[in-house]
């Protein structure tokens, strides 16, 4: 793994690939860099502006993730990320496309006392 990709994965990522073979695929998220958006026209059109250059900036992510024999499970343009499994041996392959800012494992959302 070159350095360039190598710090993209997070380190509680990093630390959770040495119990996995090469092949084994493993469930991440992956961070998109943000995306600048006019703050001319409506709501609603800046919106639809967020959306589509996240759908353009995720092609290329796209692209990598199914060269390397990955799958993506769901994506969320607001916060610009993408949830897939990828094999431990694509992930700085991954990692080194450029609209990818960091990838990480996912995490379980917990209910605080004040959110009851």
């Amino acid at each position: 793994m070159d350095e360039l990709s190598g710090h993209k994965l997070s380190a509680r990522l990093t630390e959770s690939l040495a119990g996995h073979g090469a092949s084994d695929p493993v469930e991440v998220i992956v961070e998109l860099r943000a995306i600048a958006v006019s703050d001319s026209g409506s709501r609603p059109e800046r919106i639809k502006m967020l959306q589509d250059e996240f759908d353009r900036s995720l092609q290329p992510v796209l692209a990598r993730i199914a060269e390397v024999g990955g799958t993506v499970l769901r994506t969320a343009w607001l916060s610009q990320t993408l949830h897939g499994a990828v094999p431990v041996e694509g992930l700085s392959s991954v990692a080194a496309v450029d609209e990818v800012l960091r990838i990480d494992l996912p995490s379980q959302l917990r209910r605080t006392a004040s959110s009851v």
